[in-house]
């Protein structure tokens, strides 16, 4: 287990249909994982952006039926953000998201 994992204690709620949503406020901030809480097999898409001009990352398309079943989605990441204003996440209808990492610490 690395240093980062151990100190990976941060976390951050992003309810559904929120677009660009900051969860860490500092550059070098990990983010370690995202786990997708859909409400409905229709959820929608999940992206995050590594600062607020950095391109999107798709973590999760969504769409109608996309899901087979409504239980949370675990994606693991482990980055380090280089971005000045830390991560941003944004989530469609019907989807949450708990992000985890170190954000505001490093």
């Amino acid at each position: 287990m690395s240093v980062e994992d151990q100190n990976s204690k941060d976390s951050a709620f992003i309810a559904a249909s929120q677009a660009d949503q900051q969860i860490s406020f500092k550059k070098s901030s990990i983010l370690k994982r995202l786990v997708i809480v859909p409400a409905t097999v229709d959820a929608g898409a999940v992206s995050f952006k590594d600062g607020s001009a950095g391109s999107a990352r798709v973590v999760s398309t969504g769409g109608v039926a996309s899901l087979l079943e409504v239980k949370p989605i675990v994606v693991e990441l482990d980055i380090r953000g280089a971005a000045l204003d830390g991560f941003h996440v944004s989530t469609g209808a019907n989807v949450s998201v708990i992000a985890i990492g170190k954000f505001n610490s490093v």
